[in-house]
């Protein structure tokens, strides 16, 4: 094949990360920067049962798991996606109430 031909024919493969984990967030933060958005999702960890049960005083820590980068694209693609899985989980599960509403 000359340096000018494609192939006809592109492997794909998909594989999970070794650091792949799954997390809850309780909230995200982020901005806008020159080129991309940044979401920040965080967690919350509470050190309740060691309160009640041995009377340390509670602790509430906010852990920053994992900060995600979107080009403007992907960021709006993102927003497509959810979108449309949640008025799917709406259909299937019912109407998702915020604090803001």
């Amino acid at each position: 094949m000359a340096n000018n031909e494609m192939p006809n024919k592109i492997e794909a493969t998909s594989s999970r990360s070794e650091l792949y984990r799954e997390i809850v967030p309780s909230y995200f933060v982020g901005g806008i920067r020159p080129g991309f958005i940044e979401t920040i999702a965080v967690t919350v960890r509470s050190n309740l049962v060691e309160s009640a049960v041995l009377g340390k005083p509670q602790k509430m820590e906010h852990i920053e798991e994992i900060c995600i980068k979107l080009t403007p694209i992907e960021a709006k693609n993102l927003k497509d996606w959810l979108k449309d899985i949640l008025s799917e989980y709406e259909k299937q599960f019912g109407e998702i109430t915020t604090s803001k509403e």
